[in-house]
């Protein structure tokens, strides 16, 4: 379940972000209200200590922020590409994250399918993390 919730999350916060940028304002709006109601309705659930009637393995926190952070690498410019009609190779030059692949595929020689590779790489090491299989 926590896989499915991040990688939800991911797609819509992904959705979101590339319509707003395609210029699809009352779609991105629209999926943005999902993302944000899903969100909050998760963090006020923890906060009050809700449980549901599903039994969880109990996974340490570092795993799910690790795992969370490899699925978004993997996941989140794709959507993003996509959603905003951009060429999935597309790189942006305002963040800080886009600067230092930018920098790998400049500088460093770096094909583009490479850094698919390893984005999908860490997508595919992201699964068992999320779901705490055993090592």
């Amino acid at each position: 379940m926590i896989l499915l919730t991040a990688i939800l999350l991911i797609l819509l916060e992904g959705i979101y972000e590339g319509l707003k940028a395609g210029g699809h304002h009352i779609a991105s709006a629209s999926v943005e209200f999902v993302f944000l109601a899903m969100k909050y309705t998760i963090i006020l659930a923890f906060m009050s200590g809700r449980t549901t009637p599903f039994k969880y393995p109990v996974i340490a926190l570092w795993k799910i922020i690790l795992g969370y952070v490899f699925l978004r690498f993997g996941l989140f410019d794709l959507v993003w590409n996509v959603s905003a009609g951009q060429d999935i190779f597309y790189m942006g030059n305002t963040k800080l994250y886009d600067i230092i692949l930018s920098w790998f595929v400049e500088v460093g020689k770096v094909a583009m399918i490479l850094v698919l590779f390893v984005k999908g790489m860490f997508t595919v090491i992201s699964i068992p993390i999320l779901l705490n299989y055993k090592q």
